[in-house]
């Protein structure tokens, strides 16, 4: 299960760094949850001026875990 959990976190983890790097690009990337919600906590750090407010990388990993996995419960 641990094995498991880190193939999760890795494949997720990789998926968010591609995406980070696309905004950073000035690629548009805002068009699923994902998107949204690195453009949500881009907007957020960008008006306080500081990385310590928005969420680190693996709280976004884990939002989207949670997403994920409560969808496919329904």
């Amino acid at each position: 299960m641990r094995q498991i959990e880190k193939e999760v976190d890795d494949s997720i983890r990789r998926i968010v760094n591609s995406r980070l790097k696309a905004m950073r690009a000035g690629e548009s990337c805002d068009d699923d949850f994902l998107g949204r919600l690195l453009e949500s906590n881009s907007q957020e750090i960008h008006k306080h001026g500081s990385k310590g407010v928005g969420m680190s990388t693996q709280e976004v990993v884990e939002e989207c875990k949670l997403f994920y996995f409560e969808i496919g419960r329904a």
